[in-house]
């Protein structure tokens, strides 16, 4: 038995090195359990790969399980696993066979996760809708013009967008998402703002299909331009300031209720 410390070829009972006085260890037969560090791996490579296997369905097979949290613990423990094994691989009874076959089941494992995360990006992140947030910004935007403009003359509403120059910009007035624009509800024109009796209720903006319009008529808004919840509808700003997000089902009326003025 050679001495780890000075060398010296000692005989194979020989528990004390004959130079240099240090404990001999015998090497761990075959078939010894492995130690902490090695079942540690394994756990981890186990957990992993279960997890990694689990991605799929969920993605495939509509099983109700939480993909994020499925991903964390497939990355964490194949990286733990395989960190542990390739680090402390040297160490006795770390290197057995069965462990060898779990780090390349785990590397494939592994791999096969990235490829799977590049085809179908939208189950890891929901995709980001632009268009969407941009479209009810313009016309809260557009709600907080007309009331500047309003307070400019005497309370009075615009004619049209063409009077709002001096309170927008060109892009407030085209939709992103799809190339439409919006259009201001023709029967305010005449009226001032303090004759609305609710202006929550009062239509001022919504969607159409052409940019720069005044609406006369209620089919002229484009009721499914964008989707919400899965369901279709437009986006309209009112008297009040606010703008949301209205079911093309929803019965829109472009007429208001006023009240005298003394």
């Amino acid at each position: 038995m050679r001495c780890p410390r000075c060398g010296l070829e000692n005989p194979d009972s020989a528990l004390i090195c004959g130079r240099c006085r240090s404990r001999l260890t015998s090497p761990a037969p075959s078939g010894t359990s492995p130690d902490r560090l090695t079942l540690l791996a394994g756990i981890s490579l186990s957990v992993g790969i279960l997890c990694a296997g689990a991605v799929p369905l969920v993605i495939y097979g509509g099983f109700g399980l939480p993909l994020r949290l499925l991903l964390l613990l497939a990355f964490g423990g194949l990286a733990a696993g395989l960190i542990l094994f390739h680090v402390f691989g040297n160490r006795d009874g770390m290197r057995e066979d069965f462990a060898v076959r779990m780090a390349w089941i785990s590397w494939v494992a592994l791999v096969a996760l990235f490829i799977l995360i590049t085809i179908h990006p939208p189950f890891i992140r929901p995709p980001h809708n632009p268009p969407r947030h941009t479209c009810i910004n313009n016309q809260r935007q557009l709600a907080i013009a007309i009331e500047m403009y309003c307070q400019d003359y005497e309370l009075r509403y615009p004619t049209a967008f063409a009077d709002l120059a001096d309170y927008t910009v060109a892009r407030m007035y085209t939709c992103p998402d799809s190339g439409g624009g919006y259009g201001y509800n023709g029967v305010l024109i005449g009226h001032a703002q303090n004759e609305l009796a609710n202006p929550a209720a009062t239509l001022l903006t919504a969607d159409s299909h052409v940019a720069d319009i005044v609406f006369t008529a209620p089919e002229q808004i484009a009721r499914d331009r964008h989707v919400e919840r899965r369901q279709r509808g437009f986006f309209a700003s009112y008297g009040d300031g606010h703008a949301v997000f209205v079911l093309h089902e929803t019965v829109v009326t472009l007429e208001s209720v006023w009240q005298s003025v003394e």
